[in-house]
């Protein structure tokens, strides 16, 4: 493990610059030395860095956390579709809610597996850049920016709360934590949690949890006012003080979480170091990635023979399936008497079944003759046979000849039609000699 240096800053910060002054902790590889903790300008924080290091060989990772007044937040619902796409569908995702140009923002995102969620975090573009210049200048190359609302825990079974000396955190289901002060939370906390409506699965009012993370400082009146208003309310509260302070306690949650939480650093501010690194470590499992790729060629090539001989089959399988509704199509006859492979089966079919309004990428009629196969090769009726079709594409009907053992099986065809979702119906019907034949019209 490596050592680490986390950097907060103060709350209500907008801007960044060398005289900001920040919160840290050093935490350092070797367990038995306990962290370090101080109160630093920026510009003299790289040598108390320098100082705490210099006598050990390993790196130090660079952590920073933003407040919430340089970060926005909000989660909204996605499919597995827009998930796989993130990269241009996020912009557009969140575009509507944000009063920025959505151009004009840094836009990184988590998703909170099996619930559906993601969870997005905008910062400008500009107070980025001035961010990542303030701490170079100061010899300071972050790993991870991670905004604080991302290290509050919450919970679905109730209203979590935290409050520092100044500042609160509200953590509530299904929604962003928001960060606010202390004095604002106090004056709009019981109509905005009434306003909020939320309830567990009995339909009762969810309790309210508060948290005291002020460490040895004394409590917050505003903490007292607020606990006081929401019993008054008919509020479920529990206290906890966990004797800790506010950085403490975002450094351990991050400490314990730090796999899942958002990063800033994504996109364009991905560090460049960290391309090495991920670089550098995956080249053994390139390498044998590689190894094995030429094993797979070689085998391929090995059993090139036999896969030929598997396809020549097929092919040979298709043209007679392809004459039994064709039996005039020279090209193919002539291509099946001499080898396989003359012709492309499944495009000669294509030109013959398209209609001649119809563009190259849409088939409806192959499509349908696809999904009426399978259903015919799913109920194994003995004898159920296509003989011939007509469609009529202006209509949208096809008129199937069909052919069966017993009428049962004809019967059980058109059954299955009908919940695949087909209007099918049975026109006519005939026994021949020891068959069934026939006529059944599937309306699109």
């Amino acid at each position: 493990m490596e050592s680490c240096l986390l950097i907060r800053l103060p709350d209500q910060t907008v801007g960044i610059s060398e005289n900001t002054e920040v919160s840290w902790r050093y935490i350092s590889a070797e367990d038995d030395v306990p962290p370090v903790k101080g109160n630093e300008l920026l510009v003299h924080l790289s040598g108390h860095l320098s100082e705490l290091t210099k006598t050990k060989k390993e790196g130090c990772k660079v952590v920073v956390f933003l407040p919430d007044t340089m970060v926005s937040h909000q989660q909204i619902s996605v499919t597995k579709s827009q998930i796989r796409h993130l990269d241009r569908a996020l912009p557009y995702l969140v575009e509507e809610d944000k009063a920025d140009d959505i151009a004009d923002l840094h836009l990184a995102s988590v998703e909170q597996y099996g619930e559906g969620l993601l969870t997005v975090a905008a910062i400008t573009h500009s107070q980025m850049r001035d961010l990542l210049e303030v701490l170079h200048d100061v010899d300071l190359s972050p790993d991870h920016i991670v905004p604080e609302s991302q290290l509050i825990p919450s919970s679905n079974e109730s209203i979590s709360l935290y409050f520092s000396s100044d500042q609160a955190w509200a953590a509530m289901p299904g929604r962003p934590v928001i960060s606010v002060g202390c004095e604002t939370l106090e004056l709009v906390i019981v109509d905005w949690l009434k306003e909020a409506s939320l309830r567990n699965e009995e339909g009762e009012s969810l309790a309210i949890k508060i948290y005291n993370v002020s460490g040895d400082l004394p409590v917050t009146p505003s903490l007292l006012s607020i606990s006081a208003q929401l019993e008054q309310a008919g509020w479920s509260v529990q206290n906890t003080d966990l004797e800790i302070e506010a950085t403490d306690f975002l450094i351990g949650s991050y400490k314990s979480r730090s796999a899942e939480v958002l990063d800033l650093l994504t996109g364009p501010y991905f560090p460049e170091g960290r391309k090495r690194t991920l670089a550098s470590r995956w080249k053994p499992y390139l390498l044998m990635l590689f190894l094995v790729y030429v094993a797979h060629i070689g085998i391929m090539s090995l059993g090139g023979f036999v896969y030929g001989t598997k396809a020549g089959d097929f092919w040979q399988k298709s043209a007679a399936y392809y004459l039994g509704v064709f039996p005039n199509d020279k090209q193919v006859v002539r291509a099946s008497e001499s080898s396989w492979g003359g012709v492309n089966i499944r495009s000669r079919l294509e030109s013959r079944l398209k209609a001649p309004d119809q563009g190259a990428d849409t088939l409806p009629l192959v499509e349908l003759l696809h999904q009426v196969s399978s259903t015919i090769g799913g109920l194994s009726e003995p004898g159920l046979k296509t003989i011939g079709f007509d469609y009529n594409r202006v209509s949208g009907r096809l008129t199937m000849e069909m052919r069966s053992d017993a009428l049962a099986g004809m019967n059980k065809f058109l059954s299955s039609l009908k919940e695949e979702g087909f209007n099918a119906r049975m026109e006519s019907a005939d026994k021949i000699e020891e068959e069934v034949r026939a006529r059944v019209v599937i309306t699109i």
